[in-house]
């Protein structure tokens, strides 16, 4: 399954590469059905939600600070970078950690 992992975390790279952060994201999340190890998929689960909490939580600040639509959506677009980011960061290290 190692490489099949690789080839996903490669994809989700290209993506992000391209601006596709929303896209990236899905596809390293999707990644999780091919875990059967019910401990780490309830850690997987745990950083999601952090993670997805976390933006949320920017992306009400963002539309609290900024009135101007173009600054909002500037600020947007940086931190859906942030997210594949560390998505991506977080599948590639796991990858290599487990040999998934």
């Amino acid at each position: 399954m190692g490489q099949f992992f690789r080839e996903r975390i490669n994809i989700a790279h290209g993506l992000i590469d391209e601006g596709q952060y929303e896209q990236a994201v899905e596809v390293l999340k999707n990644l999780k059905m091919r875990i059967h190890d019910n401990t780490e998929k309830t850690k997987i689960e745990e950083w999601e939600r952090t993670v997805e909490g976390q933006y949320l939580k920017s992306k009400e600040e963002i539309s609290t600070q900024f009135s101007d639509i173009e600054q909002q959506f500037e600020k947007y677009f940086i931190l859906k970078k942030q997210r594949a980011m560390k998505y991506l960061e977080y599948y590639d290290i796991m990858s290599n950690e487990y040999d998934f």
